[in-house]
């Protein structure tokens, strides 16, 4: 697969260096995005919280077709997440829909990958129009992004009341007459 110009891709960093190497990029011309949070507890030496990555080891990176070898050139970079050396292209909604989390006033939460739940679209607030993965806990609804290639989500709590079901409707293809499901 051919990656398009100006998609975003994952690229894998070393440990603990994400924001070292999110800066060099960024030196060198890159649009790189480093999605962080403040951590609860995690003080550092001067007693303030710390940034830490939503995604411990992944920078998220605009596709350039020129030169990406000097991408790999930089110190602590790794690779690109993708097949046989060649990157895969992370969906750009994906990627929206976690720097809308970052900006927000929300407290994001790293998780593990969600496969089970309810899709649910935000209808108020600072993410409205975002679609992801709904949990029911004690405390209300905590909304998940999936990042799919990375294998990886982040969660925030939102009301009930910010949250609808997305609705699916029927497609069907073309030149058969099986039904698919096709979300909104």
């Amino acid at each position: 697969m051919i990656v398009a110009e100006r998609s975003w891709v994952a690229i894998y960093v070393q440990a603990q260096s994400e924001q070292r190497v999110a800066t060099q990029l960024k030196e060198r011309g890159y649009e790189v995005f480093f999605p962080s949070y403040l951590a609860n507890g995690a003080v550092h030496k001067h007693k303030s919280p710390r940034q830490l990555p939503l995604f411990p080891g992944y920078l998220f990176l605009r596709w350039s077709s020129t030169n990406p070898h000097l991408v790999i050139k930089v110190p602590r970079v790794i690779g690109f997440v993708g097949v046989r050396h060649r990157p895969l292209p992370v969906d750009d909604a994906e990627v929206e829909g976690i720097r809308r989390i970052c900006v927000s006033t929300l407290t994001p939460q790293p998780l593990p990958s969600v496969a089970l739940g309810n899709r649910v679209r935000i209808i108020s607030g600072p993410l409205k129009h975002l679609e992801g993965i709904v949990q029911d806990t004690t405390r209300g609804y905590r909304f998940i992004i999936n990042v799919t290639m990375l294998n990886r989500a982040v969660a925030v709590m939102v009301s009930a009341d910010q949250v609808e079901p997305c609705q699916v409707q029927a497609y069907k293809q073309p030149d058969t007459d099986a039904v698919w499901p096709l979300t909104a």
